[in-house]
């Protein structure tokens, strides 16, 4: 048997997948159809296998980053400070700036008071990124258990560990202070204006 024999017959034989010269290129979409149907799936799985990947091939880093990486970087979450200031009428709640309110009461105002406070927001570009990642990978794993495809005493047990960390830090932290970006977002300025903790997180993980 000639090598292109052996390479037609291993084409028709096996999964894309499994095939040695993989590891070299990515297979292309055509070729992820036809091993669908001839699995009796149909190309409409496609979106389906595409999103069971992530799981076959970083299911240790999904489960590092959700039980791990992402709950320590909540627990020293960067912030910037942001002073607030609200004008009130007949009086007020808070912590009063004087010489505002004095400018107020001067140029004939007397019922005005003027109060600060600064609030902490952490709607910084590391912190964006951090919680688009976390949002993207929960939705990919409730779009997996909405189709019962995640079982927890199966090889996807760890990932609905994963998901239910993932909702939790999500909905019940200071990670639902901060915004999530609705487009691809690169790691924030190559990382110059993370934080000494959050390089060295981005440095470490390879979700």
């Amino acid at each position: 048997m000639t090598p292109a024999t052996w390479q037609a017959y291993l084409d028709e034989q096996f999964p894309g997948f499994l095939l040695p010269h993989t590891e070299r290129s990515r297979l292309v979409r055509a070729a992820a159809e036809c091993f669908l149907e001839r699995l009796g799936l149909g190309a409409s799985q496609l979106p389906l296998l595409r999103a069971m990947s992530p799981l076959a091939a970083h299911d240790d880093a999904l489960v590092s980053f959700a039980t791990n990486w992402l709950p320590e970087l909540i627990r020293a979450l960067p912030s910037r400070a942001h002073v607030e200031q609200r004008t009130w009428r007949g009086g007020f709640h808070g912590r009063l700036d004087i010489p505002a309110t004095v400018q107020l009461h001067t140029g004939g105002d007397p019922s005005a008071f003027v109060t600060r406070a600064r609030r902490r927001q952490f709607d910084l570009p590391e912190n964006v990124f951090v919680r688009s990642l976390a949002s993207r990978s929960m939705r990919l794993l409730e779009s997996l258990d909405a189709r019962e495809l995640l079982h927890g005493n199966s090889w996807t047990a760890r990932a609905v560990e994963s998901l239910a960390f993932l909702r939790r830090l999500t909905t019940s932290t200071l990670l639902r202070e901060v915004p999530e970006a609705h487009r691809k977002l690169p790691p924030p300025g190559g990382q110059e204006r993370a934080t000494p903790r959050m390089k060295l997180h981005f440095a470490g993980t390879s979700l």
